[in-house]
């Protein structure tokens, strides 16, 4: 047992220096975003593929038309989609973004609306709400204080006479006539004991420490730094060692010390570094697939919950003109309700399946005979009937009668848009892809691609925000353009071989314990 765990230890510790000390020190600076909110990287650096090509990744998410000409948003920005009668082949979309944010991070667009009796545009960025005169040559946007404040914008939401700003802890509406009063109208919601909440969620807030505030946090911070610790001081001894100096000069002397701190410190937070590894390789396929459905009663959360029930759970929302209502949804699920927000929204049970990464794509279908709801998420994208509760695949044109879909689908959606006679979508891998928005119900769709080409600022010098690129590295898919598919696992392998190393260097000590004890008593 103790050659074996000595093997083990030394070969994942060695073999997986590097990968474990990038795992904890992403970690860290993935936990605080706000400090790097404002460091890009250009695309083209970055290993594999992850220049703009197609419009993917993304950089679609939706459309908008704007008196004569349109507007297109996304991850990069918004871009003002160039008609010019004289030319016969589509030119890329101009620059729009004037005034919005320089960062990568903060520009990040998800939704963009028309007041159109005030000539007013309004987008929702990660950086906050932003309006545009659309009348004003040589304009540019400015930001828009809501309560207060800069939240977070997750979509908006025209409703006759108003403007809904869906934030992802909030719900706030401001009335035409009144422009810059905002009123919250979250609506109050009871959770009782006997309500469920998603699995995957809980383990995803436990990785990262939220579930316990800021301690819970700063917690997972130092986890992160005593796996550097871990890793420099074993790797240094194991490289003196292999040198044969670890008795002569002061670097070998501070080995040995290091070492010791190594032991002692390992089997004291072996119970923690296993914790954070295993709530990490759960939120990554295979075990994903297994937990992406599953919820657990709400009374067994095993933190402190923030008093607004909605804290951190909405994703995207649409008016519904049929019933005049307004529809959330949430990482719980899809609910309903007034505009007013002074009364529960009550949930809907059966819905078309959305991923457990939220909804990408959530609009009324403008000219359906009956009221119709496009959803889209990374699961894929469906039709939704809303009198007979029937919903199938926007591409196959297949009925759908599961609740839940997978994590990621064939289909990555990432946004949809109307355009005139045409669907538009955006995908994650594969770009945007368009079919003819006749016949609505019918399939399998022939689906086109590249559609509109890129300007060059986004296929040529497109940016990355520092807290995106060390997040594709956190979750392995940086690696894909060397590994493929298998760069799904990579980090559900990478955390069992911490595990792993982990475990072996408990027994390990243990053993020499054992060892030590026995020949005392000889």
């Amino acid at each position: 047992m103790m050659k074996t765990s000595r093997k083990l230890h030394r070969l994942t510790g060695i073999i997986f220096l590097v990968w474990f000390a990038a795992m904890g020190l992403s970690g860290i600076v993935l936990n605080h975003p706000d400090l790097i909110d404002g460091i890009d990287l250009a695309r083209d650096i970055i290993p594999g593929d992850y220049e703009y090509t197609r419009w993917d990744r993304a950089s679609f998410r939706g459309g908008l038309k704007v008196g004569e000409g349109e507007l297109i948003f996304g991850e990069a920005g918004v871009w003002r989609v160039v008609h010019e009668a004289q030319s016969s082949t589509a030119q890329p979309p101009e620059n729009f973004n004037q005034g919005l944010s320089d960062s990568a991070y903060l520009r990040d667009v998800r939704a963009v609306v028309m007041d159109d009796a005030a000539g007013t545009l309004y987008a929702g960025t990660r950086g906050g709400l932003y309006k545009r005169e659309v009348t004003e040559r040589g304009g540019q946007w400015s930001p828009v204080e809501v309560d207060g404040g800069h939240e977070p914008v997750v979509d908006l939401v025209r409703t006759p006479g108003s403007l809904v700003v869906l934030t992802r802890s909030h719900v706030y509406r401001v009335m035409d006539e009144a422009p810059g009063e905002f009123t919250q109208i979250t609506p109050p919601r009871k959770i009782g004991p006997e309500e469920t909440e998603s699995l995957f969620r809980l383990i995803f807030e436990m990785h990262s420490g939220h579930t316990w505030g800021l301690a819970g946090r700063l917690l997972v911070d130092f986890i992160g730094l005593a796996t550097l610790f871990f890793t420099i001081t074993g790797g240094w001894f194991w490289w003196k060692r292999k040198k044969k100096k670890l008795a002569t000069g002061a670097g070998g002397k501070l080995a040995r010390k290091g070492l010791k701190l190594h032991i002692k410190a390992g089997l004291w937070l072996a119970p923690l570094l296993f914790f954070v590894a295993l709530t990490g390789i759960l939120q990554r396929p295979p075990f994903l697939i297994a937990i992406a459905s599953v919820e657990y009663p709400n009374s067994y959360y095993p933190g402190v919950r923030d008093p607004n029930p909605w804290y951190d759970k909405l994703r995207k929302a649409l008016y519904d003109p049929s019933s005049g209502t307004l529809l959330i949804s949430t990482a719980d699920g899809v609910f309903e309700g007034g505009l007013s927000g002074d009364r529960e929204f009550d949930p809907i049970e059966f819905t078309p399946p959305i991923s457990v990464m939220g909804a990408t794509a959530f609009q009324m279908v403008e000219g359906a005979r009956m009221p119709t709801i496009l959803v889209g998420s990374m699961s894929g994208m469906y039709l939704w009937d809303r009198k007979t509760g029937l919903f199938v695949d926007f591409f196959t044109g297949q009925p759908s009668t599961s609740q839940y879909g997978p994590p990621v689908g064939d289909n990555m959606i990432t946004g949809a848009w109307k355009r005139g006679g045409r669907w538009l979508w955006g995908e994650y891998d594969k770009g945007m892809g368009t079919v003819p928005a006749r016949p609505l119900w019918r399939g399998p769709k022939r689906v086109q691609r590249n559609h509109m080409p890129m300007p060059a600022e986004l296929s040529d010098g497109g940016r990355i925000s520092l807290w995106h690129a060390l997040f594709e590295l956190h979750n392995g898919r940086m690696f894909a353009f060397i590994l493929g598919w298998w760069s799904w696992v990579a980090v559900p392998v990478g955390g069992l071989l911490f595990m792993t190393g982990t475990v072996s260097g408990i027994m390990l000590r243990l053993g020499r314990g054992k060892n030590k004890k026995s020949r005392c008593t000889q």
